[in-house]
C-alpha cells in the first residue's frame, strides 16, 4: 500500500495537511541527502591532485630504476675487468717465480715490479675507500627516500671514477706483465 492511498483513506480534512507534510518531508530528505556541487568539486580536485602526485611518483621511480640498472651494468663491467685483472695477476705470480730463478739478470725488472706493486696497493686502498663511501651512501639512501635520486647519481659518478681507476690499474698491470715477460 502506498502512502498516497493510505492518506486517501483518511477523513477529507486531514488528507491535504498530511499530503503537504509528506511532500515537505520528501523535499527535506532530498535536500539532506543530495551531494552538493562544491563537495563534488572538492572531491574532483582532490582526485586530480592525487593523480598528479601518483604520476610524479611513477616518474621518480622510473628515473631511480634507470639509475639502478645503470649501476648494475657498471658493476657487471667492473666484475669483468676484475676477472681479467685476476688472470693477469695470476700470470704475474708465475712470472715472479721465474724471476726469482733469474734474479741476477732481472734485478732491475724486480725493482720496477715492486714499485708498480706499491702503486697498485695505493690505488687499491683508494678504491676500497671509494667502495666504503659508496656503501655508506647506499645506507643513507635507504633511510632517506627524498634524497635517493641525488645519492644514486653520486654513485653513478663514483662508479665512473672507479672504472677510470680500473682502466689505469689494468694498463699498469699489463705494463708490468709485459715488462716481466721481457
Amino acid at each position: 500500500m502506498s502512502y498516497v492511498s493510505a492518506i486517501l483513506d483518511l477523513p477529507q480534512e486531514f488528507q491535504r495537511p498530511v499530503l503537504d507534510a509528506f511532500d515537505a518531508f520528501r523535499h527535506d530528505m532530498r535536500d539532506e541527502l543530495a551531494v552538493r556541487r562544491e563537495d563534488m568539486q572538492r572531491v574532483e580536485r582532490a582526485l586530480g591532485d592525487l593523480a598528479k602526485a601518483q604520476a610524479r611518483t611513477e616518474q621518480r621511480l622510473d628515473r631511480l630504476e634507470a639509475a639502478v640498472m645503470e649501476l648494475a651494468q657498471a658493476q657487471a663491467r667492473t666484475e669483468q675487468r676484475l676477472d681479467r685483472l685476476e688472470a693477469v695477476v695470476m700470470e704475474l705470480a708465475q712470472a715472479q717465480a721465474r724471476t726469482e730463478q733469474r734474479l741476477d739478470r732481472l734485478e732491475a725488472v724486480v725493482m720496477e715490479l715492486a714499485q708498480a706493486q706499491a702503486r697498485t696497493e695505493q690505488r687499491l686502498d683508494r678504491l676500497e675507500a671509494a667502495v666504503m663511501e659508496l656503501a655508506q651512501a647506499q645506507a643513507r639512501t635507504e633511510q632517506r627516500l627524498d634524497r635517493l635520486e641525488a645519492v644514486v647519481m653520486e654513485l653513478v659518478q663514483a662508479q665512473a671514477r672507479t672504472e677510470q681507476r680500473l682502466d689505469r690499474l689494468e694498463a699498469a698491470v699489463m705494463e708490468l706483465a709485459q715488462a716481466q715477460a721481457r
